[in-house]
């Protein structure tokens, strides 16, 4: 490959970096929409756990990628709801280059026993969701 295009420098595409700004970002969108105060759950990131913790009860798995296609949500899903196998919820939220923050949740777990398939909405539909899990109608 011809380096002298990048002026003998490699591009940034560290998929490392692009994941912790993500992490980043999405921890400040949610400090702004609900107060949350979430913090980078480095060792559990390290061992195959959750992205954000500091939400209680909710494990959040963070993907920051160029582009996602409906596969990759299938298997970003699966990873998010493997995490949660000694307790909490899993949060899949995820953006792509140029797009808002989506996130992936099955309603059982926010209150609404009767949709035990994941949905996909925005952070207007996550308020919505939050809103029953606070006023106490989670499903045990």
């Amino acid at each position: 490959m011809n380096w002298s295009a990048w002026g003998g420098v490699l591009p940034m595409t560290n998929s490392r970096t692009k994941g912790k700004k993500g992490e980043l970002e999405l921890a400040k969108v949610l400090y702004a929409r609900f107060g949350l105060e979430l913090t980078r759950e480095l060792e559990q990131t390290r061992s195959g756990g959750y992205d954000l913790g500091g939400w209680e009860g909710v494990n959040i798995e963070v993907k920051r990628y160029a582009k996602i296609h409906q596969a990759d949500l299938e298997k970003f899903w699966e990873q998010a709801c493997s995490q949660c196998q000694n307790g909490g919820i899993p949060l899949l939220a995820y953006r792509g280059d140029k797009q808002g923050w989506r996130f992936m949740l099955r309603p059982a777990d926010w209150g609404v026993p009767a949709i035990r398939e994941p949905v996909i909405v925005d952070i207007e539909g996550l308020s919505d969701w939050n809103i029953l899990k606070e006023y106490g109608h989670h499903a045990s």
